[in-house]
């Protein structure tokens, strides 16, 4: 007797797309205007580093 469970499993779905969504802190750039720009701008809410 075999049972098979296909059922989807979000947790895997989660990794996943924070593996591909990873990044290397070697390749920031930390005098990006960009940057400066979201966090004066307030779109940094919620981010307890920045407030």
């Amino acid at each position: 007797l075999l049972k098979m469970d296909f059922l989807g499993l979000r947790t895997l779905t989660v990794i996943q797309n924070a593996i591909h969504g990873a990044f290397d802190v070697h390749d920031i750039d930390y005098n990006d205007k960009e940057v400066f720009d979201m966090i004066s701008s307030g779109h940094t809410e919620g981010v307890f580093q920045l407030e």
